[in-house]
This record gives C-alpha cells, structure tokens and sequence, in this order.
C-alpha cells in the first residue's frame, strides 16, 4: 500500500465544500475516519488514502453524481484551496508563472499528483494525474479541471473557453453537465487527462498577484519543502536505487540491499512494514518511465526496453501490453497522433 500523503488544507477544503453542498459532518467523518476539528494546520500531512476515500464517497455523500464538477466552481480565487501552492501561483505576476509554479511545489499539495505545463506554438495544455493507479478517480480529475477552467476565467477573460478537454476514463451519465462547464469538446478514454487552451492566456497578469506577499509564500514553500526532503520514507530510498540502476540493467534485490548496507531479508522486512514489495515498486516504476520515454522522440522502443533494464524487447512488450493494454508501438503513435 502506498504510503504518499496530501496536505490537509485539500482535505479540508473538499470537506467543507461538500459539508456546504449538502453532506453530514457526522458522514464525512465516518467515511473518512477523520475527526475534521483535529485538522486545523493547513500545511499538515495525511495519507492521500483518506482523500480518496472523500473522492470516492463525495457523490453519495451529497446525492449528487456531478458533485465534483460543480463544487470545481466554487474556487477561491486567492489560491486557499489548495494550501500554499495556491497561494503562491495566486501571487505569480502571470498566469503563466503562476502554472509553473504550482507545478514546482505541487509535492506541498501532494506527493501523489503529476501535473505538466506544455506549451507549443498556439495552444497549450495542462496535464493532471495521480502517479498511483490506487489513488485515482473520476472525482479529482473532474475537481481539478472544474477548478482550473475556473480559476482562468477569473484571472483571464470572462470569455475564456477551452479547446478540448481529454479524459481517461469512459464518458459517464452526466455528460449533459460535463459541456456546461467544459464545452462539446470532450475525449474519454484518452491516454491523459488534459485541458487544451490558448496559449495566449499564460501571458495574463494576475490581477490580484501581491509581489511581496507571493515572495514571503516562497519562502515558506522552501522551508516546507526542506522540512519534507529528509523525510523520505525506506520505500522512496528503494525506487531512487532501482531508478539509478535500470539503464545498467542493476535491478536485483540483492544489489540494491547492499547499497543500503542492508540484508535481504531486512529489505523484504521493511517494505512490507510499508504495505509494498521489491517487484511492486519496480513493476510501478516501469510502468511510469515507460510511458515517459515513449512521450519523447528521443527513443526507439528498443532503446527504452534497455533504458528500463529488461534483457529482451519482446519481454518489454508484453510488460507493456499488461500495464497499458497495447504494445508500445501503438501506444506512440496514438499519443502523437493527438497533438495533429
């Protein structure tokens, strides 16, 4: 089991937004196993478990299956819902500063999210995703863009709209509700989630960007991350150590215990007190870098097999078609088919 955390202010903000839409304190409490008057230090970490939770419960909750999409709206444009990374792309002197810098300490919010920024010649897109297939669901996904769209009509234009919004999962029952808030262009079962729009609104000011404020905010965000750098968990120092040894094909158990002067045994012990193993984290790892060097031009789908440390091509093949449901070739070519 994954041991990735959230920060308490998105806890709480979803919380209290789903409280105002209707939900029992008392439920919410009970779904979670949260008290939320012992959530008061926005900058707190807790497992990104009991956010899924929240997630997964919030349409019951409020009786409402689009309730993520529409409490999206409800953002607070000084950047409060999502702790000091909102605050701090808030007080950037653009939207655009303000993208990259969510993207910089997006590890505050959660070390669990991926967010991208990629920008071309006309358009641009954001890419939202949970490294952990565990953590994912609809609800952040539809959270998160509501949100975003929002947040960019407010600081941009009013007149803003989206050029297409990509989703990863099937089109679900409330379509009729995703184009208010997202327009006709919409793509399920895409490789990604992404929002396409105009390139141009990154060169937008931030009306309420306060220079001295969002210097402070930096700081602090250092600090923050400074404070959570050496707390690193066994499991975290496993994968930099499988990371490091892939492109060497130095993937085996063995060798990556004695790099930490550990036994084998020990190695074993100690994931397991983390609800991992050895095999999970290196088949997570090569699932993610898999994907990534397919994204890039850079490499043949040989060379990413022997980047990613297995002996044979065709072995990576089928890891691939396990992981993603079709061979890497496909994959490529789908993925870069959809920037035509």
């Amino acid at each position: 089991m994954s041991t990735a955390t959230v920060c308490v202010a998105a806890f709480r903000n979803l919380a209290d937004l789903l409280i105002q839409a209707g939900a029992d304190q008392a439920d919410v409490e009970t779904t979670t196993g949260l008290q939320l008057q012992d959530l008061n230090n926005p900058d707190e970490r807790i497992s990104i478990r009991y956010l899924v939770k929240l997630e997964q419960a919030a349409p019951e909750l409020t009786k409402n299956s689009a309730i993520a999409l529409e409490i999206g709206q409800l953002c607070s444009v000084d950047g409060s819902q999502s702790g000091i990374m909102g605050y701090i792309a808030a007080h950037s002197p653009t939207i655009g500063v303000g993208f990259r810098q969510a993207i910089r300490y997006s590890n505050l919010l959660s070390d669990s999210i991926h967010l991208e920024l990629r920008e071309g010649t006309c358009n641009a897109e954001f890419i939202y995703a949970r490294d952990d297939p565990e953590h994912f669901t609809m609800q952040s996904i539809e959270l998160a863009f509501a949100n975003t769209i929002s947040i960019l009509k407010i600081l941009g234009w009013s007149e803003f709209s989206v050029l297409e919004v990509h989703f990863q999962y099937a089109a679900p029952d409330y379509l009729n509700v995703y184009q208010k808030y997202f327009g006709k262009n919409l793509y399920f079962e895409q490789e990604e989630n992404r929002i396409v729009f105009p390139i141009d609104i990154l060169k937008q000011t931030s009306p309420r960007a306060q220079p001295y404020v969002g210097e402070i905010l930096i700081k602090h965000a250092d600090e923050l991350v400074e404070r959570l750098s050496p707390q690193k968990s066994f499991s975290m120092l496993v994968r930099e150590k499988i990371v490091k040894g892939l492109p060497c094909g130095l993937v085996d158990v063995n060798r990556v215990a004695t790099e930490l002067n550990i036994s084998r045994q020990t190695l074993y012990r100690r994931l397991k007190e983390e609800d991992t193993t050895f095999q999970e984290l290196l088949e997570q790892i090569r699932k993610k870098m898999a994907a990534d060097y397919l994204k890039t031009k850079n490499y043949s789908i040989n060379e990413v097999a022997f980047l990613l440390g297995f002996s044979e091509a065709s072995t990576f093949n089928r890891a691939f078609n396990r992981w993603y449901g079709k061979n890497p070739k496909t994959f490529q070519m789908t993925y870069f088919s959809s920037f035509k």
